[in-house]
């Protein structure tokens, strides 16, 4: 389940859950958008009644380490989540890290 809001008084926003914990019937689920408001109904599939939970729970990073070269040197492996955490992330993430990112090659120059 992903919902992207774009453009909303000059904001994006976004609610995720991934991966669902049960089916769902896409074609019986439903989308109300009012003037200040979204509701989202997610139908249940009938095999599926009840649910303790909405989403799986699983480690935060566990696709994410199963993308990673795990060969690679520490180094490589932090450029690799870096970029990783930079396409995925929202403007205030990207702004972190690049910010991030200047300080670290600043302190490189001076040798620190």
């Amino acid at each position: 389940f992903d919902l992207k809001i774009r453009g909303l008084n000059g904001k994006n926003f976004r609610l995720k859950a991934n991966p669902l914990k049960k089916d769902i019937d896409a074609d019986g689920s439903k989308i109300r958008i009012k003037s200040n408001s979204i509701t989202v109904a997610l139908k249940k599939l009938k095999k599926h009644r009840n649910w303790d939970e909405l989403t799986t729970k699983m480690h935060p990073f566990k696709n994410t380490l199963e993308n990673y070269d795990r060969t690679a040197d520490a180094e490589t492996q932090n450029m690799q989540m870096m970029r990783d955490l930079y396409q995925e992330g929202d403007a205030d993430m990207k702004k972190i890290i690049e910010e991030s990112m200047m300080k670290a090659r600043e302190k490189a120059a001076k040798g620190e």
